[in-house]
């Protein structure tokens, strides 16, 4: 094959990347070589999509220069990635992946059968093709239209509107801390608040988060790792929520209707907040002299919010 050589270097690029992004959560090699001259090593990952697919562009257009070929490995390799795919991939449903599996199936048998689709391998060609659009367009587009929660649910702007009226809150005068939900939510609903997604910001201000939430990364070793060894995710984390997945809403509803806060309260306070937005109620409100005001929950809502007062 005149494409060996490249078929190889992209196999090798690929093994190489996702060997260097297992090892970056290695502390040894950190240490070693992870702060050499500032470079994240797991950054050359971002390249492997697309190297995925100029393999599979490049296979092919192998396919389609050669005549024959071993169908049934090729069959074979399609048949565990299937197997694979169920038991991992979990953004696509699983009937999906067997509706799509009998159709490569039927596909395969009949360029096989019928000697006309054997010229070039058309069909077998066209069937990976196919199966990867159809892949890429359930997994991805489809669920960008009708997957939960939707941007408007995710956003909840009637939501918010709703809180802001109620409580009569300036926003340019009230910023909130937000527990169980991003940040992102109440600033794009035009709150400020503290905390936030942030890649680059001073090493003190990192420091003076960690005072507030050190607490409850005490008990949450994970959480402790996550934010100490990373820290672009300032956020008013609890233990016993977890890790960040605030899209789960009805699973924090369900096992975390109630919690204890532990955060350092009097340090909010001193970094101008003066409202906590709970998507879980605070059992030790009173003891950390805080007060709520109002809970936000109708049955359109994608939050259930306890609004607390500083």
């Amino acid at each position: 094959s005149k494409m060996k050589k490249l078929i190889i270097f992209i196999l090798f690029f690929i093994f190489t990347t996702a060997l260097l992004v297992g090892l970056s959560y290695y502390a040894s090699f950190v240490e070693l070589i992870g702060s050499v001259g500032g470079f994240s090593w797991n950054r050359l990952y971002w390249l492997n999509p697309m190297m995925w697919y100029a393999l599979f562009s490049i296979m092919a257009i192998e396919l389609y220069s050669v005549y024959s070929i071993n169908v049934k490995f090729l069959y074979s390799i399609i048949l565990v990635s299937f197997l694979f795919g169920i038991k991992y991939f979990t953004v696509v449903d699983n009937n999906f992946l067997i509706i799509l599996f009998l159709l490569l199936s039927t596909l395969f048998f009949i360029s096989q059968k019928f000697h006309r689709f054997r010229k070039n391998n058309r069909l077998i060609i066209f069937t990976l093709l196919l199966s990867q659009i159809l892949l890429n367009t359930y997994a991805y587009t489809f669920n960008g239209f009708f997957g939960e929660p939707s941007f408007e649910d995710f956003f909840s702007e009637k939501q918010f509107n709703d809180i802001t009226k109620t409580l009569d809150l300036d926003k340019n005068n009230v910023r909130i801390g937000c527990i169980g939900f991003y940040p992102s939510v109440a600033n794009y609903n035009g709150f400020k608040t503290l905390g936030a997604y942030e890649n680059i910001y001073p090493l003190r201000f990192k420091n003076t988060f960690y005072n507030i939430i050190k607490n409850e990364l005490k008990k949450n070793n994970t959480l402790y790792n996550y934010f100490t060894k990373w820290g672009s995710r300032l956020y008013l984390f609890d233990d016993e929520i977890g890790m960040p997945y605030y899209d789960q809403q009805a699973r924090i509803q369900l096992h975390h209707s109630e919690i204890t806060c532990d955060l350092n309260i009097s340090l909010m306070k001193q970094l101008g907040t003066s409202h906590i937005f709970s998507t879980s109620k605070i059992k030790n409100a009173g003891q950390k002299n805080i007060e709520l005001i109002f809970i936000s929950e109708k049955p359109n809502y994608f939050y259930k919010l306890f609004v607390y007062v500083l």
